[in-house]
């Protein structure tokens, strides 16, 4: 599993620095538009348009893996301290298993979408055309890595939790498997 592992830090380490270019890109292109549009009365053309529909989405749906593993993510966990510890485990498995659907749903289709824009030829309409697929395409990437991620997390929660059964141990003495 180590490997494995290593494999899926790579990917998501890669994805977030990639999603965090596109912040800085979004940070330098808004920048320059506003200066152009208040100082020069020329802002650039498609500036908006390419900043919502193709930067923003990488930035989000990049990082969502890595927001996973590094447990960022928003959790409530009011009364989950006082449960017994077969009831956490319980809610482990349902709060992984049903985001792991959702997720692979949400995968599937963003990849049926880009495939459709790409085989399409689809451009977007506006002062400058772009082609839609290129915006689409951070959805799969994205959330395919965060289902994967999830499906990790989960094989490696089981193992641990059969390798408990066998030798009688708490699970809870041995740590939770999240990466």
């Amino acid at each position: 599993m180590r490997p494995i592992k290593l494999g899926f830090d790579k990917i998501d380490k890669f994805l977030y620095r990639l999603g965090l270019w596109g912040i800085f890109v979004m940070m330098l292109l808004i920048t320059l538009d506003a200066a152009g549009r208040y100082f020069l009365r020329d802002p650039i053309d498609g500036a908006f348009e390419f900043v919502q529909d193709y930067l923003m989405v990488a930035v989000v749906f990049l990082s969502m893996s890595y927001t996973y593993k590094t447990d960022s993510h928003i959790r409530l966990e009011l009364f989950a301290r006082k449960f017994p510890e077969r009831l956490k485990r319980v809610f482990f498995y349902i709060n992984n298993l049903l985001p792991l659907v959702f997720f692979f749903i949400i995968a599937r289709e963003g990849w049926v979408k880009t495939w459709e824009a790409w085989v399409g030829n689809e451009f977007t309409i506006g002062v400058v055309s772009w082609p839609t697929y290129l915006s689409y395409i951070w959805i799969p990437v994205g959330v395919g890595i965060l289902v994967l991620r999830i499906g990790f997390t989960v094989a490696e929660q089981v193992i641990m939790d059969i390798d408990c059964l066998r030798q009688g141990v708490n699970s809870q003495d041995e740590g939770r498997g999240s990466s």
